[in-house]
């Protein structure tokens, strides 16, 4: 079956980036959002389901993952690029007709392709499921470009305006260590690639939120020993071991951990005033994450228009990040995404499209056809 996905590189905003693409998109397109450590091939089950149910699939490793092209100043990337990557996609693709010509314009060309964005008409928006750190420039994009946006699906991360909470989690949390620039390169480098995406896979498919203590490192938190999932097989591992041998991992850490972002001038001052030094690192951190957290449109107070759908497996991680279980069966995200349908999955964890590949891809399939894309 895999060999119905196929492969295309495009220049987007200075960057060779790859798309993997299935389907004739009779109903649609549907964009593909991956987290960390996935890649394009954590969504192969639902691009084959969707575009067995008439819509096209296209799935980009984002900047700096996979086989995409890495920007030569890594440290500048921002969350903003990321969505002017997706944009640049999406006038690349999502087209059937270019104004003052009359010939029509292939999907997906065997070369690199670029295209004067002002030149086109668009006809129907794009269905964008997105999962993990992928969520974030999901919700952007619908934000930024609800003309461009029929629905957004997200797996495992809700919407989020602020993410403050994460200021209650001990110096051991995994992203505390992986922002810190070199640390997470660091317990990553006493392995091989293969090691160190077995141990995540391991580590982030539990339900306990992973936290190392002094002295430790996040990757020693899973024994040698310990199995893979059993959804997860050997030959998932090497593809995912090959394009991180390609990638490396220091610009994926980057995004979502280290993005370049709007950090208030108050940061700074928090830091050198008169508060006592465990105060003062508290707020800093405080102003940090809400910087880089916080969605760039929409105000204090954003609203997600677009019909959306969150589906949490009940033992992900995710869950047990302080308030958030509350903030999402409470109802509270609606009051942010007030067309929201939230659908539980009792086994599920933070895979949960690989690990039910079947009733994650009933899910997505069911909500893309009770909203169909339309025409702008």
């Amino acid at each position: 079956m895999m060999d119905k996905i196929e492969h295309a590189h495009f220049d987007v905003n200075g960057l060779s980036l790859h798309v993997a693409h299935t389907g004739q998109g009779k109903l649609g397109t549907v964009l593909f959002l991956h987290g960390f450590p996935e890649i394009w091939y954590s969504w192969r089950h639902q691009m084959l389901a969707v575009a067995g149910a008439g819509f096209r699939a296209i799935a980009p490793d984002l900047r700096g993952y996979g086989l995409s092209g890495q920007p030569s100043i890594p440290e500048d990337s921002s969350w903003q690029d990321l969505v002017a990557d997706l944009i640049a996609i999406l006038d690349l693709l999502s087209i059937s007709k270019v104004q003052n010509q009359t010939r029509s314009i292939g999907f997906f060309p065997s070369r690199n392709l670029q295209l004067n964005r002002n030149s086109v008409l668009w006809t129907q928006k794009v269905h964008v499921v997105a999962k993990d750190f992928g969520a974030r420039p999901a919700y952007d994009l619908s934000l930024r470009h609800p003309d461009r946006v029929a629905t957004v699906a997200t797996l495992g991360v809700p919407f989020l305006a602020t993410v403050t909470p994460f200021i209650s989690l001990p110096e051991g949390f995994y992203m505390n260590r992986w922002r810190e620039p070199g640390r997470a390169e660091a317990d990553f480098g006493r392995f091989d690639v293969r090691r160190v995406v077995r141990t995540i896979y391991i580590l982030f498919s539990r339900s306990e939120i992973p936290i190392a203590e002094e002295g430790q490192e996040i990757l020693d938190l899973a024994d040698s020993s310990a199995p893979l999932p059993p959804w997860f097989t050997e030959a998932d591992l090497d593809a995912y071991a090959a394009l991180y041998e390609n990638s490396g991992f220091s610009f994926p850490l980057h995004m979502p951990y280290r993005p370049v972002a709007s950090i208030p001038a108050m940061v700074f001052e928090t830091l050198f005033s008169s508060l006592n030094l465990v105060t003062r690192i508290k707020r800093a951190v405080f102003h940090i994450y809400r910087s880089l957290h916080k969605l760039e449109t929409g105000g204090e107070d954003p609203k997600v228009e677009v019909p959306a759908m969150l589906v949490m497996g009940e033992k992900d991680y995710v869950l047990k990040f302080p308030g958030m279980e509350n903030y999402v069966k409470s109802g509270e995200v609606k009051h942010f995404v007030p067309d929201l349908e939230i659908v539980y999955v009792p086994e599920g964890c933070h895979f949960i499209q690989e690990q039910f590949p079947d009733q994650v891809n009933k899910l997505i399939v069911g909500f893309l056809k009770n909203h169909p894309s339309g025409n702008n």
